[in-house]
């Protein structure tokens, strides 16, 4: 307890430090997606593993970005602050339950090209994710780094307002990243991408949205490492 409020706290850094363990005991579906979200894979693509920076890369860095900062003169948290990233939580899941149209068991907890209301799964995922980055950045709870949260909002907003533009956004919620230049790939490149948008690919794109600086070092210093 804060002996001053009488608040029950916990200590921010314990916090962010065992996410992982966290996620895995309240959210297991949501932990095994964003443990998996990065593979490691031998030159030729084969022989795949989950990378062991994948966790932060996707569901690390965005809880961290979301969850708010200590009480002032101390590194704690009020125990209610992090009902957040419950409610994050059931949002992101609810997002694939209610966009997934199939009934394959390896499909279920992924969004696809498969057709659903006139559009297809990656659309309905797509609008909602949107919708929740907006949300969460108007009430400021997750402040953008490096670039005004106005520009994300203008991108994706730009990216759906179309049939010729939201494939853009539909690959930045499979890949979990989103600048211009990734838009503007996707888009040449939306064809090719037939692996399927995931919990942890949601969470990886708002990771990217709120620093994404941290969120390409991880994934800058993971090739390094991989290199021979």
């Amino acid at each position: 307890k804060q002996p001053d409020t009488q608040q029950f706290v916990v200590d921010r850094d314990s916090v962010v430090k065992n996410l992982d363990k966290m996620m895995a005991a309240a959210f297991p579906r949501t932990f095994e997606s964003c443990s998996t979200f990065l593979q490691d894979c031998d030159w030729r693509g084969q022989n795949c593993k989950p990378s062991s920076v994948s966790f932060e890369r996707s569901c690390g860095i965005a809880m961290d970005e979301i969850l708010s900062g200590p009480m002032p003169g101390t590194n704690n948290l009020s125990t209610g602050d992090l009902d957040v990233l419950t409610i994050l939580a059931l949002a992101m899941e609810a997002t694939i339950d209610t966009c997934n149209v199939q009934d394959e068991d390896d499909q279920r907890d992924s969004l696809h090209w498969s057709l659903v209301d006139g559009g297809d799964e990656l659309d309905c995922g797509f609008v909602k994710a949107k919708d929740v980055v907006n949300r969460l950045m108007e009430s400021k709870i997750l402040q953008v780094k490096g670039v005004d949260s106005g520009v994300i909002k203008l991108m994706l907003d730009f990216t759906s307002a179309t049939f010729i533009t939201r494939p853009m956004g539909k690959v930045a919620m499979i890949r979990g990243q989103l600048s211009v230049t990734d838009l503007l790939w996707n888009e040449l490149t939306f064809w090719a991408y037939r692996k399927g948008a995931t919990v942890g690919s949601l969470y990886a794109l708002i990771s990217d949205i709120a620093d994404s600086e941290r969120a390409r070092g991880i994934e800058k210093g993971r090739g390094e490492k991989a290199r021979p």
